[in-house]
């Protein structure tokens, strides 16, 4: 298990260093931004303790992520298979989409608005 203790902001410019560091981290005890353009692969990655946010045409490969400990904000359509933990809010702006078929409860804020709320366990 290996943590990453900070902040990561992911640019199109830095991205090529993120992906190497990211190889082997399990954890990310802040948050995770992913700026346009940018996408990135994080094959290791269970957590996130802050918020994860994925500006418009990115993307995050993240196939065992499981938890993001703030909320989880998406501008680009984005595929979760293993999330089951979103600590606040899940907000999706503009046209994006959220795939996470783990999830348990949710809610979700289109443009600010409380659009969805599903409990699964009901």
């Amino acid at each position: 298990m290996k943590v990453y203790n900070g902040n990561i902001n992911i640019t199109k410019d830095n991205k090529k260093k993120w992906e190497k560091k990211l190889k082997g981290i399990t954890e990310i005890t802040g948050h995770l931004d992913i700026y346009p353009n940018t996408s990135i692969k994080a094959p290791a990655l269970t957590a996130i303790g802050g918020y994860l946010y994925l500006s418009c045409d990115s993307s995050l490969e993240a196939s065992v992520l499981k938890t993001v400990g703030g909320y989880l904000a998406l501008s680009s359509n984005t595929a979760l298979p293993a999330l089951t933990t979103v600590g606040r809010e899940i907000y999706l702006f503009s046209r994006a989409t959220l795939t996470a078929p783990m999830l348990k409860s949710i809610v979700i804020l289109r443009f600010g608005v409380k659009l969805l709320k599903e409990n699964k366990n009901d």
